[in-house]
């Protein structure tokens, strides 16, 4: 007999179940996801909610619909392109993959980065800020706000030293932040390989970066995750 056909239905929803935390200034029930298939549901908290939430975004546009489209967009791609052996346990793992954020993993090694540099430039003070800043402020947003108040001579170079390190924070943060100016600055694993040669267009167009180091570093991410999943 042909296998019975079963359809795909997922939704977000704030888990009242547990206590309110901080969203955005508000105070919030955690966003949730459950997804349903073959008479069995599964339910898991929302990766981007998480994300999002934290300190580092109060200073970037972010709002609890980003999240949600940030999710359904996932799922979507997860359930198509599964669509003739999709199995809960199988998109679960998919998840856990594809929705790692590409900056939030190479956030801290970025301010390691401009620390090392703001101090190469006698400028301990600057990089002491930079580096107590911990979670509190978004790289991007501090490489913004260094670019308005430096003089243009000394960010340029500090621009060529950082960019020469191929550290893959600064230019992808720079595509998202041009490609889609109100947000949310993160790129999610699963945007970069359907996008990968848009970004590699990008890439290219800036001076003296090195694209494989950049590639490079967004792969062993997915390998990092690989092993954290027990691949």
């Amino acid at each position: 007999m042909p296998k019975e056909f079963y359809s795909v239905s997922y939704k977000t929803y704030n888990n009242a179940r547990l206590k309110k935390v901080m969203f955005r200034g508000s105070a919030t029930y955690p966003l949730y996801l459950q997804v349903t298939y073959d008479r069995r549901t599964v339910f898991f908290k929302s990766y981007y909610f998480e994300l999002l939430a934290r300190p580092r975004y109060d200073l970037l546009p972010v709002n609890i619909l980003q999240v949600i489209d940030l999710e359904s967009r996932l799922l979507d791609a997860l359930i198509d392109e599964d669509a003739e052996r999709f199995t809960l346990d199988g998109m679960l793992r998919k998840y856990r993959l594809w929705s790692v954020d590409v900056l939030d993993r190479y956030e801290e090694s970025f301010k390691d980065l401009l620390v090392s540099v703001l101090t190469g430039e006698g400028m301990e003070g600057m990089a002491g800020l930079v580096k107590g800043a911990g979670d509190g402020v978004a790289g991007i947003v501090v490489w913004r706000e260094l670019g308005r108040s430096l003089d243009k001579g000394l960010f340029n170079r500090m621009e060529d030293l950082v960019v020469k390190e191929g550290d893959p924070y600064l230019p992808l943060a720079s595509y998202v932040w041009e490609t889609r100016p109100d947000g949310p600055i993160c790129l999610p694993l699963r945007e970069w390989r359907d996008e990968e040669k848009e970004i590699r267009r990008f890439l290219g167009g800036v001076r003296g970066l090195d694209v494989r180091k950049v590639v490079e570093g967004v792969r062993e991410v997915v390998r990092g995750v690989e092993r954290e999943l027990g691949k």
